[in-house]
């Protein structure tokens, strides 16, 4: 997002930096089920024209995902990450649908509004199952769920 007071980026990246984030590898372990199985991208501009497609759809716009994501190659990195309120990193392993879709839901859940949610968090987890529902599909979404009630990990998220 343009335009962050740098005090507030501090204070946010200190708060979030003392979240537990209870749910990582139990999110890490269930999502393995969907890994492989939907698109896989050769190179960044598939994955970029892909991002960019899924940022034009009026279901990303009303998950509040307005903004722009920019994508960047993840060389000399051993996982894909999200940053800087809208900055995606993808190593070359990493550029398979899944992994893209996990990202993204950090961007909505963990970047919005100064979220302060744990990174793997009941909020992230259901994001990133509508994700997986609308891009990848629901027989991709009902294996997810699954994998994510076996494993215990959190994605109802009451108001």
């Amino acid at each position: 997002m343009e335009g962050l007071d740098k005090y507030k980026k501090v204070w946010y990246n200190y708060i979030m930096d003392k979240l537990r984030d209870t749910q990582r590898s139990k999110v890490y372990h269930a999502e393995r089920v969907i890994h492989h199985h939907g698109k896989q991208f050769k190179n960044m501009e598939e994955v970029d024209a892909y991002v960019i497609r899924i940022c034009k759809t009026a279901f990303w716009k009303k998950l509040h995902g307005a903004y722009h994501i920019e994508i960047k190659d993840g060389r000399g990195r051993r996982r894909a990450c999200a940053f800087n309120w809208g900055t995606i990193a993808l190593p070359r392993w990493a550029r398979q649908e899944a992994i893209i879709l996990h990202e993204l839901a950090h961007t909505l859940v963990n970047f919005d509004n100064y979220n302060f949610t744990a990174w793997h968090g009941k909020e992230f987890a259901k994001t990133y199952l509508l994700l997986v529902k609308r891009f990848m599909g629901k027989e991709e979404h009902a294996k997810l769920k699954t994998s994510f009630k076996e494993n215990h990990v959190h994605y109802t998220v009451r108001a």
